[in-house]
């Protein structure tokens, strides 16, 4: 299956390589990509939130929940 690139492997932080399904359908002239594997829960909260909330706002959230975790670690 990975010949046929039925299944690609993407790079991912916490089980390495990941098999996963490739963009469908190939376009010859526009091809598709996958370069990352989703996003972890929680990654782009702070992104998103800060600029919402506002910093002060933003701290006073519990760090420890799932939902506001800080992500990967770059």
């Amino acid at each position: 299956m990975l010949e046929r690139e039925a299944l690609i492997e993407i790079p991912d932080e916490e089980m390495g390589e990941l098999p996963t399904h490739p963009v469908v359908p190939r376009l010859s002239g526009t091809p598709g990509a996958l370069r990352h594997a989703a996003p972890q829960i929680g990654e782009h909260n702070e992104a998103l939130l800060k600029p919402l909330l506002g910093a002060a706002e933003y701290d006073k959230l519990l760090p420890g929940r799932r939902h506001f975790a800080k992500g990967r670690s770059k």
